[in-house]
């Protein structure tokens, strides 16, 4: 375990030569450990996604928020696998590196997919598993395509190129009340989507996602026995509500809390309720 007193950027920030690659994370607090997978969209990072959660969660739990291969300053290699098995065969090598047995991962969106895939290949790393509106597990009721705001995600490095203007609009979709994004955080994801080493791994991703290499881990979320809380915001418009019943439905000891006034980040726009969610899920509420 790990105790970091200043919970900043630059304290935080760790890196581990893997097998397959150099991986970067943060790393603070004492406890039972908790692994935080930012989601797929440009720019992602698990300090740009997580940051605002550090100071809540560390007093109870050891928290690692991991940049996924190809993001944040994690390398950025060409590889043939699926993103989702790639980032969980990295994260058992990690936490073998630091010799942790047992961890709860926190995952969205794409992270989700990620943290499925490692509790279907690597049951017996993980104690407790909580998703939000994570990929491949979600399969939506209403529409069968993707959402227009879906859309932005795939779109962001079309012709002519990333701009602030498509950062904005990505906001925009990913959030119920983006007005409420600070320009820290906003100028972070612009400077990090176009990076050239990211930007061509980004390209590269979601053409093999184009190509029908989408998560489809639905299909086997009944295997899934671990006790899982599933965080969705109410307004989510790029992994719709109705995404969450066959999660729900199929598997046997999931959850489900429901965040009103909430986009695809329930962690950003109602920090406080989505922390207290992991306190009492996790038996470690506040008196």
């Amino acid at each position: 375990m790990t105790t970091t007193t200043a919970l900043t950027k630059e304290a935080t920030s760790r890196y581990a030569d893997l097998k397959e690659m150099r991986v970067h994370y943060h790393d603070a607090g004492e406890g039972p450990v908790l692994v935080m997978l930012h989601g797929g969209g440009p720019g992602a990072s698990g300090w740009s996604n997580f940051k605002q959660n550090l100071s809540a969660l560390t007093p109870r739990f050891r928290v690692l928020l991991v940049d996924q291969p190809g993001f944040g300053l994690t390398d950025k290699p060409d590889h043939d696998e699926r993103q989702w098995e790639l980032t969980a065969k990295v994260l058992v090598q990690l936490l073998d590196h630091l010799g942790i047995d047992k961890v709860t991962p926190v995952g969205n969106s794409m992270g989700g997919a990620a943290s499925l895939e490692l509790t279907l290949s690597h049951p017996d790393r993980v104690d407790r598993l909580i998703l939000m509106a994570p990929a491949g597990g979600a399969v939506p009721v209403t529409s069968l395509r993707p959402t227009a705001e879906g859309r932005i995600l795939y779109t962001y490095y079309a012709p002519p190129g990333p701009s602030v203007e498509r950062t904005k609009s990505l906001i925009d979709a990913l959030l119920y009340a983006p007005e409420q994004v600070d320009p820290e955080t906003f100028q972070e994801r612009y400077e990090a989507s176009i990076e050239p080493d990211a930007q061509a791994y980004h390209i590269r991703m979601f053409k093999k996602w184009a190509a029908g290499g989408a998560p489809d881990l639905w299909k086997r979320v009944e295997e899934i026995k671990h006790e899982t809380l599933l965080l969705w915001g109410r307004e989510d418009r790029i992994l719709p509500l109705d995404s969450a019943l066959l999660m729900l439905n199929r598997m046997p000891n999931a959850r489900l809390h429901v965040v009103p006034r909430c986009g695809h980040w329930v962690m950003t726009e109602h920090p406080r309720e989505f922390e207290q969610q992991i306190f009492t899920f996790m038996g470690s509420d506040q008196a």
